[in-house]
């Protein structure tokens, strides 16, 4: 049995929302109402998720891998999964897909997200230190940032 190569660009683009919504889950469950360490796990999330789509970025334009940067939106890449069969002849596939459009949003709304996050901490920080609504912010954040990510890589791959 092989075991699947994890650097694979079409693995990597599964992963892009995810460590926002596992900071969501680890604030909620785990960090409660310490602000600055509820601030820290969100930014390492969504710092994370940058660079993956700076790297998946990297590798759509040829910089990375076997590509070259002439040949820039030559393959488009991606993949599905079957998500829910409904009895007829083709099931529901849930996928993403990597093209040059895809590519430049993932240039550039990830960038987009950590500069808004960082914003908006300064920002919360004129409230009072006991102010809850700071970690009720970071969370709703968190869950946020991939639905707004989600815009830069839609499904349809494979």
């Amino acid at each position: 049995m092989e075991l699947a190569n994890f650097w694979d660009p079409n693995y990597l683009l599964w992963l892009v929302p995810l460590p926002p919504l596992i900071s969501f889950t680890l604030i909620v469950l785990v960090v409660g109402s310490n602000k600055l360490l509820s601030h820290l796990v969100a930014l390492g999330s969504v710092l994370l998720s940058w660079l993956l789509a700076w790297g998946l970025f990297f590798h759509a334009a040829g910089v990375v891998g076997q590509g070259n940067v002439a040949d820039f939106g030559a393959v488009a890449f991606g993949s599905s999964i079957d998500w829910m069969n409904l009895g007829t002849r083709d099931p529901f596939q849930m996928g993403v897909l990597m093209d040059p459009l895809t590519a430049v949003m993932l240039f550039m709304v990830p960038l987009a997200i950590v500069m808004i996050f960082v914003y908006s901490v300064g920002y919360m920080n004129a409230y009072p230190p006991d102010d809850p609504h700071q970690t009720r912010h970071t969370r709703f954040f968190c869950v946020f940032e991939p639905v707004r990510g989600g815009h830069a890589h839609p499904g349809g791959g494979g």
